[in-house]
Parts: structure tokens; sequence; C-alpha cells
């Protein structure tokens, strides 16, 4: 099950961007990098790993990317669930590339995982993006 960061049918679609004391709403079309979600299983009530990668649409370099946070939300139900044993680390074979552990998904239905990234901005390195990517969980 993989699912994809960015939708390049809508216009509307934002991503925010939060920068120290200052946020802004950026189109997600000027945005460069996309993410998408690679989970082996999408099953309830049990811990799952995963893969968040990174790309870039003009080769832009991966490798200041820092994962800073992981949050799964139930949108329909408006609660997370737990993240006691939620652990994610920078690959160390690729670029872009995190390795996530311990995701946990508390009841079958749609989920978004919500991403904080930082490091896409050279000139602002600790800007963070946050990107949310809708995963279909089964029982």
């Amino acid at each position: 099950l993989a699912g994809c960061g960015s939708d390049s049918n809508s216009n509307r679609e934002t991503v925010e961007e939060r920068t120290t004391g200052n946020s802004a709403q950026l189109p997600l079309e000027s945005v460069a990098f996309d993410y998408s979600l690679v989970l082996p299983s999408a099953k309830a009530n049990t811990l799952l790993n995963a893969q968040l990668k990174a790309t870039h649409s003009q080769g832009k370099s991966l490798q200041n990317l820092k994962l800073e946070k992981v949050k799964p939300w139930m949108t329909i139900h408006g609660h997370p669930t737990s993240t006691r044993d939620l652990q994610f680390a920078k690959s160390p074979t690729s670029d872009g590339v995190f390795e996530i552990s311990g995701l946990f998904f508390i009841m079958a239905g749609p989920w978004d995982v919500e991403f904080v990234i930082s490091g896409e901005d050279e000139a602002n390195p600790s800007a963070q993006r946050v990107v949310t990517i809708p995963v279909e969980i089964g029982e």
C-alpha cells in the first residue's frame, strides 16, 4: 500500500510551511518536493513498519531533510492513536528515505498520517512543512 503526499489534479490543496514565529500557506504545485508513504501491511491493532520517501522534481539533494514528527490522525472520528512505540530515523543507505517503526492504528478505516519535515529550504533549514498522507487501514 502506498500513499502520496501531493495531488497534481487539485489546485485547492495546500501544504503548510511554518517558520519561527511565522506561518504561510503555499499552493501544492509550488512545492517541488514530493513524499510517498510505503506501508507494506495496513492492519489495525498491529505495530507496523513503513518508509517515507522523498523526491524532488528538479533533482535537488535530499540529504538535508529531517523528519521531525509523525502523527497518525483519524479525521472522521477526530482522534489520534498511540505513538508510544513510534520511532523514525533517516535511512543509512538512501537519501530522502525515512524508516518508521511502531506505527500503530487503533482501528480500521481512513487515517491521515501527518509528517513534519524540515531541511527543504537551504536558506532557512529550520523551516518546517507539514505533509499529510491519507491511508486506508484494514481489520
